[in-house]
Order: structure tokens, then C-alpha cells, then sequence
């Protein structure tokens, strides 16, 4: 009788993401932030970087006078937020078009991590 062999389905690893596009990923950041805020930090980190050191994104909380949620900069070494620039901005929608960003959302705490959108290097279109 002859043997036979059992083929295993090939896995394949679908990368986590929030989006088929750069819009659609900033506004699930955002959203994010708002759904987790107090519980969990939900943090973008440029891991691919022309400008040194990757530079790490928190949504920031609005002011009274603002309509809503911003995008800022996390800075010595995560203890402060500060509005961003227009140039860090693009910055960030370009790491995303060109898969150089990495979302996670993680408890300082515990340590528990979990990658929301992984940076792949794969680009994606803008909107």
C-alpha cells in the first residue's frame, strides 16, 4: 500500500493594517486614540527615517477651540506631546504611502504591545 502524504494548507502572514490607503490609516489612528484614550497609548512610529532617529506620533488631545483631534509628536522620550509641524505631518502620511510606518497600541505599564498597522514597505496610495 502505498504511503500517503498530507499536504498542510501554506500559511501566509497578512500583515496587520487600518487601511488601503493613507486617509483611511490616519483617520483609524485617530479614532484609535479616541477609542483607547486613558486605557491604552496608541502610538505611529516612523521606522524609516531621511531625518535621523525615528520619530513617533500620538494623536493629541484637542484644545476647547479646536474641532478636533490633531496629530502630535511624542518628545523626551515620551513623557510630552507637542502639536506637530505641517512638515512632520507629510512626513507621516509619507512614511505611510511608502510602508515605513508601524502603529501599535501598548499599556507603558504592563509593556503589552500590539501592532495595529505593521510597516511592510509595501506603498499604498493616498487616498
Amino acid at each position: 500500500m502505498p504511503s500517503q502524504t498530507i499536504q498542510q494548507p501554506r500559511r501566509v502572514h497578512v500583515p496587520p493594517s487600518l487601511g488601503a490607503n493613507v486617509d483611511q490609516v490616519l483617520r483609524e489612528f485617530l479614532a484609535q486614540s479616541d477609542a483607547w484614550v486613558g486605557i491604552y497609548v496608541i502610538e505611529a512610529t516612523l521606522v524609516v527615517s531621511d531625518a535621523g532617529p525615528a520619530r513617533k506620533y500620538r494623536a493629541a488631545l484637542p484644545s476647547p477651540s479646536a474641532r478636533s483631534t490633531r496629530i502630535g509628536v511624542s518628545s523626551a522620550g515620551g513623557l510630552c506631546l507637542r502639536e506637530s509641524t505641517e512638515a512632520e505631518e507629510a512626513e507621516l502620511e509619507d512614511g505611510l504611502r511608502r510602508g515605513f510606518v508601524q502603529i501599535e497600541r501598548f499599556r507603558a505599564r504592563s509593556g503589552e504591545r500590539h501592532v495595529l498597522h505593521q510597516a511592510t514597505g509595501r506603498e499604498i496610495p493616498i487616498n
